[in-house]
């Protein structure tokens, strides 16, 4: 059994997070970062195989295995009761971004992906995008925790913050390892460069007014609201000029 999740956020950091703890000789990945298992049979893209995906995490006792897709934060309640009903003792990760700064971020993405040139990615462009329902519900933090948490028993997920694995990243590592039970200490020498390592990013794009407004529009009822949920101050989020 997957002995821990990371079910994103997606564009907050999960790659960068993936590369440091794939350095630890007691942690593996035998799937890869993202397995995709429970999100690609909840949209009927792959047959379920309940017990295939067990065995891919069967067989190496001596490490502690994980399954780090982000797609898995946008989940129906019914598969995430599925899932911890299946491995009720998994260790769970979530990491939360700025949504505007995440949407935004993705977007960029996208246009990498795109080849369009600079002029030819407008607005009008970019829109469908950011309102989409896809990178909307990505955003929608409280929406995951709200599926998540009623399942889960006390201490079974740690929520960490973007800033913080920017601001000190040896520190989150640090409350990674000892959520997932493994000694951060274990970690090689040289590991600290992926610490301090950029997180992976889109081309570098200014995140325009009218887009930054329609952000706005879109997640500031959000942010108000998982503010309460977590009992955090998230303002810095609301004033944050989206440029990343």
């Amino acid at each position: 059994m997957p002995d821990f999740l990371c079910i994103g956020a997606q564009k907050a950091g999960t790659s960068w997070l993936h590369r440091v703890l794939a350095q630890h000789p007691g942690l593996g990945f035998p799937g890869g970062k993202e397995v995709h298992y429970w999100d690609w049979v909840e949209s009927g893209r792959k047959p379920p195989d309940l017990e295939g995906y067990r065995r891919l995490f069967s067989g190496q006792p001596e490490r502690r295995l994980g399954d780090m897709t982000p797609a898995y934060a946008t989940l129906r309640e019914e598969t995430v009761r599925t899932l911890l009903a299946a491995f009720p003792g998994v260790r769970v990760l979530f990491v939360l971004r700025n949504p505007i700064e995440r949407a935004w971020s993705a977007a960029r993405m996208f246009y990498g992906w795109s080849q369009l040139e600079p002029d030819e990615a407008t607005d009008e462009w970019f829109l469908p995008l950011l309102q989409s329902r896809g990178s909307v519900s990505r955003g929608d933090y409280e929406m995951t925790l709200r599926r998540w948490q009623p399942h889960m028993r006390p201490g079974q997920l740690l929520i960490l913050h973007y800033e913080d694995l920017l601001g000190d990243p040896a520190q989150s590592v640090r409350q990674v390892c000892d959520h997932i039970g493994v000694d951060a200490a274990s970690l090689p020498e040289g590991s600290e460069r992926a610490l301090r390592a950029r997180v992976r990013e889109g081309p570098p794009r200014e995140l325009t007014p009218f887009l930054r407004k329609e952000l706005d529009r879109i997640y500031r009822p959000r942010i108000v609201s998982l503010q309460r949920y977590l009992g955090r101050d998230l303002g810095h989020w609301l004033d944050s000029p989206g440029r990343t």
